[in-house]
């Protein structure tokens, strides 16, 4: 039997801290130059495959009345760098919790 080689697609990152302690920086830092910005709560990207895998997604505080269905759906669709970030990891959906891989901010300043 001969196992297909999948390419590889980046994992979404998401990133946990409280306010002050450079989540947005460590996150700009793992994305492009011009990824595309939003938050949790307004998140309206349908479209997933006309994004260029080169350009990346950050969305913002997803702990916060986060549109779960198109979340998943671009986790799921999308094949380039998605990075989320939240507060707290508690309050992140399981959802989207289960499909990242977490990472934890600095110490605040």
């Amino acid at each position: 039997m001969v196992l297909l080689k999948t390419s590889q697609v980046p994992r979404p990152i998401l990133i946990v801290g409280n306010t002050g302690t450079g989540k947005i920086e460590k996150a700009m830092k793992l994305l492009s130059n011009n990824p595309i910005v939003q938050y949790a709560n307004e998140y309206d990207i349908e479209d997933n495959y006309s994004i260029p895998r080169s350009r990346g997604i950050l969305i913002e505080e997803i702990h916060y009345k986060a549109k779960i269905e198109l979340i998943v759906m671009t986790i799921l669709q999308y094949k380039g760098q998605i990075v989320l970030t939240s507060l707290n990891q508690k309050d992140v959906p399981k959802k989207i919790f289960n499909m990242c891989k977490l990472t934890r901010a600095g110490k605040a300043k």
